[in-house]
């Protein structure tokens, strides 16, 4: 940040310090994909990602050897959330720290969207059939390049005393691709086939099952990570009958680790082909996140009495396997 900018509200370095330390541990609670997905080494200040990525083959190509494909070059993503502090609670430091850590957890659930979503949720008929072998030519496209315009609608203020303000997924360079983890073409995916009623903890261990033998059959064993929509992961911490061991515990032993986090980005009705699940190799890696601004509280200015903030990062979500990833849906 400018000293020009901190010195709009005077506060001490330890005071910074405290502010980061909020930021960052409250992120880290709050972000549910970065719990599962590999982190790269940051890149900050770069303005392009390159994406070394290994492609689909087409039906009936060989499997070997291992290639990489043409690169992908990607242009990071800013994400932000405004905060507002008016000046009866600019020095009230457990105030401040309050506050700024409710910016980043709105941040945290920002970040999740853009991982999944990308320029947007993909729409159900966008399934991808679950033994479909896809041309090379279509695996590595990554979502739409468009920008995601902030979100206009301000939180109401509480009690008076602050307001938090507008929300944002902005690419920082408009000519080049953003990346998703969601409905990627060239990514197979499996229904649960609960139809329009919320799965049993038994089908949705079932679909993960199928999805971590698909990867498998697909030449890509290993540990996996495992994202889910927040209700789907409550039904896995349920017994079949009572005093039985919860679902979880063997989708754990299907694939390999303890890697599994529910995450508002996957949340959703219940309708058939709606993403809810997204199962990935994570040793080697199959996606992974890089951070180009690591994240950061900056003063925007003051104005009216009110001094604005904005709790802010750039991140970059890299699909370097697709076949090593495959979707689950209802």
């Amino acid at each position: 940040m400018a000293t020009s900018a901190r010195a709009l509200v005077g506060w001490t370095d330890q005071r910074w310090a405290a502010v980061q330390e909020v930021v960052d541990s409250t992120l880290a609670g709050a972000a549910k994909c970065r719990q599962v997905i590999p982190k790269a080494p940051d890149q900050i200040g770069s303005k392009a990602v390159v994406v070394p990525n290994i492609p689909v083959l087409a039906a009936g190509a060989a499997a070997v050897p291992l290639a990489f494909g043409p690169d992908i070059v990607m242009s990071p993503v800013q994400i932000y959330f405004d905060v507002d502090i008016n000046d009866q609670y600019i020095d009230d430091e457990q105030a401040v720290l309050r506050l700024l850590g409710a910016g980043a957890a709105n941040l945290g659930a920002l970040e999740d969207l853009e991982i999944i979503q990308g320029a947007g949720a993909p729409a159900a008929a966008a399934v991808p059939a679950a033994a479909a072998a896809v041309p090379a030519a279509a695996a590595a496209v990554p979502a739409a390049a468009a920008a995601v315009p902030a979100a206009a609608a301000a939180v109401p203020a509480a009690g008076g005393a602050v307001a938090l303000g507008p929300a944002g997924r902005v690419l920082r360079n408009r000519t080049l691709i953003r990346g998703r983890l969601g409905f990627e073409p060239g990514v197979p995916g499996n229904p649960i086939g609960a139809g329009a009623v919320a799965p049993t903890g038994l089908q949705i261990t079932t679909a993960i099952g199928i999805a971590k033998a698909a990867l498998d059959a697909a030449a890509r064993p290993g540990q996996c990570g495992l994202l889910l929509g927040n209700n789907l992961l409550g039904f896995l911490k349920l017994p079949a009958v009572a005093g039985a061991a919860p679902f979880i515990q063997a989708v754990e032993q299907l694939i390999g680790t303890n890697q599994i986090a529910g995450t508002t980005a996957l949340d959703g009705p219940y309708v058939g082909g709606r993403l809810c699940g997204v199962l990935f190799r994570i040793e080697p890696p199959a996606v992974d996140l890089v951070h180009t601004q690591t994240p950061t509280v900056t003063v925007l200015g003051r104005a009216a009495g009110m001094t604005n903030f904005r709790v802010e990062e750039e991140i970059a979500l890299r699909m370097l396997d697709p076949t090593s990833v495959h979707y689950i849906n209802l």
